[in-house]
């Protein structure tokens, strides 16, 4: 059992801007940067009602930000749970997009939502991996989160990786992450110093 506790976990502000918060609550927990969630919004070309949350636009308006703070956003086509579970025991929270019908599905929570918006992408992050029931663990910034801290045992949502998978293909299972660029920390920038 692998799980990464996220101290502030935050519910969306509008029924479309999960990738923002999702991003925002990232970096709050990974590495301590707090950013206003209007900021984010415009690194990723957030528009009310548009549905601008996109597995193919995002990363790449996350790149120039990203690397401003010194971090990097990673993506990987076909990753399966052995890389979840790398992820997050290198406590790096990984994120994926999903269309947000899962939810009815495992009846958590009914969904209402923009006319149409049960098509949109929906950006959720995988906080936690329980390998010998292959349960996942997923922070969803849809819920409104009333006793932080996110541990194992608030989490709301706990779903198998099977129903995982079954929403997840049509991305061809892309997982993203967010990193330090390499010779970017503390540890790195050291070993480049004793390297010379």
């Amino acid at each position: 059992m692998v799980f990464i506790d996220i101290p502030c976990p935050l519910h969306q502000d509008a029924p479309d801007s999960c990738i923002p918060t999702c991003i925002k609550v990232i970096l709050d927990t990974q590495f301590n940067i707090q950013r206003r969630i209007s900021c984010i919004k415009k690194w990723v070309g957030y528009k009310l009602g548009c549905g601008s949350c996109s597995p193919y636009q995002t990363p790449v308006r996350l790149e120039e930000p990203l690397l401003s703070l010194g971090l990097v956003s990673s993506e990987l086509k076909n990753a399966t749970h052995t890389k979840i579970i790398e992820l997050l025991k290198n406590k790096i929270i990984p994120f994926i997009f999903i269309k947000i019908a899962y939810l009815n599905e495992i009846s958590i929570k009914n969904i209402k939502t923009y006319e149409g918006a049960e098509e949109w992408w929906h950006c959720v992050a995988i906080c936690g991996f329980d390998e010998a029931n292959e349960n996942i663990f997923i922070y969803d910034p849809y819920f409104t989160y009333s006793n932080p801290p996110l541990t194992e045992n608030t989490c709301p949502v706990k779903i198998s990786y099977a129903l995982l998978t079954k929403y997840w293909k049509a991305t061809n299972n892309r997982i993203y992450w967010i990193a330090h660029k390499k010779g970017s920390s503390k540890k790195e920038k050291d070993l480049q110093l004793t390297n010379f």
